[in-house]
């Protein structure tokens, strides 16, 4: 049989939990106790990794080029709500009853958020300058090729004209 390459997110109940992408390109979560099962099979989330608080399962997720929190019950997902739609988020640390955040936006820099379950806290923020009159827009371009749809951010400042007659930066 040929070996299965997977991440280990936790062991909860003498269930192992593990993310494989083996046998689906955007991933899936297995439990291994006695016998093998899918947890949860990204269907349009792309699974970058995942983590328990007691016992509930949470996946973070690559989706339409931004992250996005999941709390995993019954074979569903729910989002949980973040400070930007728009961001990058990643595990720092956990204890018995919080797991440490990264989070960052285009809008907010660097900043370490304390996730309890049901409240969301920031903790640490590498300046306390923001960027709140800024819009962040999502938007999609076809490529040449295979007319697939690649999405591309817009940042500008409020009010700004978007006429084509302000400087750009593309990057």
């Amino acid at each position: 049989e040929e070996a299965k390459q997977m991440n280990y997110v936790d062991t909860v109940c003498d269930t192992h939990y593990f993310i494989s992408k083996e046998n689906s390109e955007r991933g899936e979560i297995i439990a291994i106790n006695k016998e093998e099962s899918v947890v949860l099979e990204a269907s349009e989330h792309v699974l970058d990794s995942a983590f328990f608080l007691g016992d509930t399962l949470y996946a973070i997720t690559m989706f339409n080029a931004s992250h996005k929190l999941l709390r995993i019950e019954n074979n569903t997902y729910t989002e949980v709500k973040m400070p930007a739609d728009i961001c990058t988020i990643g595990v720092l640390g956990k204890d018995k009853d919080h797991i440490l955040l990264t989070f960052e936006s285009f809008n907010d820099a660097f900043t370490v958020l304390a996730f309890d379950g049901t409240n969301m806290k920031q903790i640490y923020s590498a300046t306390t300058i923001t960027c709140k009159d800024m819009v962040v827009e999502q938007r999609w371009a076809k490529s040449k090729e295979d007319k697939e749809n690649i999405p591309y951010f817009i940042v500008y400042k409020e009010g700004t004209k978007l006429d084509g007659n302000n400087p750009v930066l593309v990057y």
